[in-house]
């Protein structure tokens, strides 16, 4: 009976052991799987957004009955929004706990949840006692703390600057680069224009002087800061072209980096009033144009996009600037300019004018659905509008009937021959070259002006059992078809030879 009573007595101790840890032990769950249902059916939502008004999505949030017992109910990664809805009973004790949150980024043990919707804003500093090129920055990323020194011998401290200013510029190029300088002066323009409340640091990572570039600044009459910097700045802020400027906001965060010179005022005032204005709200580009609202015509955002309806067309080119084209069904069109003040960049080509001004260049669509792309660029220092037309191939011939067809081609007729075949019926439409001539290399071509589908043939191809060569395209009722059939330039001579080709045009209904 003794023994029995000592080992009640025991057990009752381990009990209230085991009591006392469990009241005094941590009260955290962790769910095997991200959830958002912590029982009940009133609906919270949170949302976790940076004290410049962008959402922080990825970050990893834990929702908690109370803040004494911390029994986790449910959690999740935010989404692009920055939000996480669940459902719970109701209550006002629950609290958030967030983890995963972006270096530099200041955050509170946790936040009450005191209603049905929740905004949690975290203010970004820029991160101190750290190398400031130890990393690659990125677009969203909250920037080290730096110190550089000018060719002035004045030091500049990115914390020290933040306290009064709203933005630093950081503008990497170096003393030979001839964009760089072209840039400068627009540059120059808006950092007088915006001083008061943004900073520009020209960075300068290259082998160049001291001396060489305070002689520069000298010379172009620059009134920012020109800094001759480590090259691992390059580096960080992937700065492999030049000029490659990067925009430091108010909070430290790099929202803008920009890897092409700008040669428009105007889109430099766009974005240093973007970063300067009093209502600022964040936003990450990758082009100042980004922040230009509505992109003029033209631009590298919003090209000037042409068809077989356009003939001619007039290009507002800005000072040293650029203007963007894209033509759609391009086959052979000749694009002529005459202006001794730009020249034009297609298929990574460089086509200058002549003696005479004229610029002409022969443009191809990659296929169906992508365009012809090329810019107009502008060599001059000020606006310059430039008058442009666009050549089409002749496809005014004779209408096509099924049968027989011959192309009979004179020298020098770079568009060849075409004919139009109208369909009535769905099937499919087939052009076979029954006797091509020696020594000639010929192109043919079925283009479908409803569906834009182009299929094409060459007389280096592979023939079909009857040592034929045979293109095909399907058509539906009421659809023209272009076909054309035309000569390569000759590899020695560089001319267009003459040529006849008989071919047999056939269709098979389906």
């Amino acid at each position: 009976m003794k023994r029995t009573n000592k080992l009640t007595a025991v057990l009752c101790v381990a009990l209230c052991l085991c009591m006392i840890l469990a009241a005094c032990g941590p009260k955290e769950q962790s769910p095997s799987t991200p959830s958002s249902n912590g029982g009940g059916d009133t609906v919270y939502t949170v949302t976790v957004k940076t004290a410049g008004g962008m959402a922080l999505k990825g970050v990893t949030i834990y929702i908690y009955d109370n803040a004494t017992d911390r029994n986790l109910l449910c959690y999740d990664n935010l989404d692009k929004e920055g939000k996480y809805t669940f459902t719970a009973k109701a209550s006002d004790q629950y609290i958030a706990v967030l983890e995963n949150v972006p270096e530099g980024y200041g955050q509170a043990e946790s936040y009450p949840l005191t209603s049905e919707n929740t905004e949690i804003v975290l203010t970004p500093s820029v991160i101190t006692g750290q190398n400031p090129t130890d990393k690659v920055y990125k677009n969203g990323d909250v920037m080290r703390d730096f110190t550089v020194t000018d060719t002035d011998g004045v030091e500049h401290t990115l914390s020290e600057i933040l306290k009064t200013k709203k933005a630093v510029v950081l503008n990497f190029w170096f003393v030979n680069c001839g964009p760089c300088k072209d840039e400068f002066p627009y540059l120059n323009e808006a950092y007088e224009k915006f001083k008061d409340d943004i900073e520009v640091l020209a960075m300068n990572f290259t082998d160049d002087s001291e001396e060489s570039i305070a002689a520069l600044k000298e010379k172009m009459k620059l009134n920012f800061p020109m800094i001759k910097c480590e090259e691992a700045w390059r580096d960080a802020m992937s700065a492999q072209s030049t000029p490659t400027t990067v925009i430091i906001d108010r909070y430290g965060v790099i929202c803008l980096r920009e890897s092409e010179a700008v040669t428009n005022p105007q889109v430099f005032d766009a974005a240093f009033t973007h970063f300067a204005a009093e209502d600022y709200k964040q936003k990450f580009a990758t082009s100042m144009e980004d922040l230009m609202g509505e992109a003029p015509i033209g631009s590298s955002r919003n090209p000037a996009i042409l068809d077989n309806a356009s003939t001619e067309f007039d290009a507002a080119v800005t000072p040293k600037g650029k203007y963007h084209t894209m033509v759609y069904r391009a086959e052979r069109v000749i694009l002529r300019i005459e202006c001794k003040d730009v020249y034009v960049m297609y298929n990574e080509t460089r086509f200058d004018p002549d003696e005479n001004g004229l610029i002409e260049v022969e443009l191809h669509s990659p296929d169906t659905f992508s365009p012809a792309y090329f810019v107009i660029c502008s060599n001059i220092d000020k606006e310059v509008t430039v008058h442009a037309t666009l050549i089409w191939p002749d496809t005014s011939a004779h209408p096509a009937e099924l049968g027989e067809l011959k192309f009979e081609v004179s020298s020098g007729m770079e568009m060849g021959k075409s004919y139009v075949f109208k369909t009535d019926k769905a099937g499919k439409l087939s052009l076979t070259i029954l006797d091509a001539p020696e020594g000639v290399s010929i192109e043919a071509l079925l283009y479908n002006d409803t569906s834009y589908v182009t299929q094409y043939l060459s007389t280096d191809s592979t023939t079909d059992e009857e040592g034929h060569l045979v293109i095909n395209i399907d058509v539906k009722p009421g659809e023209e078809i272009l076909i054309r059939v035309y000569a390569n330039a000759d590899e020695e001579t560089g001319e267009i030879p003459s040529f006849v080709v008989k071919t047999e045009l056939s269709f098979a209904e389906a």
